[in-house]
């Protein structure tokens, strides 16, 4: 499935995205929320900032995005953290 279709479909079925693909989904979604339209909103993930290797850390971190997503309504974008350094 193209980004494109996948976008549309979670739309159309209410679904949020999680995603690395940073520079294919920020500007649908921004359009559609530009326009006034509803989204489910994107979780993006970025593997240099938060590996998914480090399983704890990656899943603590997803259900907090994912908790804040659901708590904060439509049409959030929520990025990971920063690395400790």
């Amino acid at each position: 499935m193209e980004d494109g279709d996948l976008f549309n479909w979670a739309q159309v079925e209410d679904r949020a995205i999680v995603t690395e693909n940073v520079s294919d989904f920020v500007s649908p979604f921004t359009e559609r929320m530009d326009s006034g339209l509803h989204s489910a909103g994107i979780v993006f993930t970025d593997n240099r900032r938060l590996p998914s290797h480090r399983s704890e850390l990656f899943i603590s971190w997803m259900i907090d995005a994912l908790e804040k997503r659901l708590n904060a309504g439509h049409g959030m974008v929520v990025s990971p953290p920063q690395p400790d350094r």
